[in-house]
């Protein structure tokens, strides 16, 4: 087994009415994009798909 996988993860932008959609981390300070881990086996779309539910 690999001790360091690779992690793909997905983004995406979230406009409306010229605002942009932001997630931060309070506590790191970290402002980023909203997303999330590609699960075994889901595409890129459909991982955005459920990001936006």
């Amino acid at each position: 087994m690999n001790e360091n996988p690779v992690e793909l993860i997905v983004r995406g932008v979230c406009v409306l009415d010229g605002m942009v959609l932001l997630c931060r981390n309070r506590k790191a300070g970290n402002v980023y994009l909203p997303g999330g881990h590609l699960e075994p086996g889901e595409g890129l779309a459909q991982a955005w798909f459920f990001v936006n539910l």
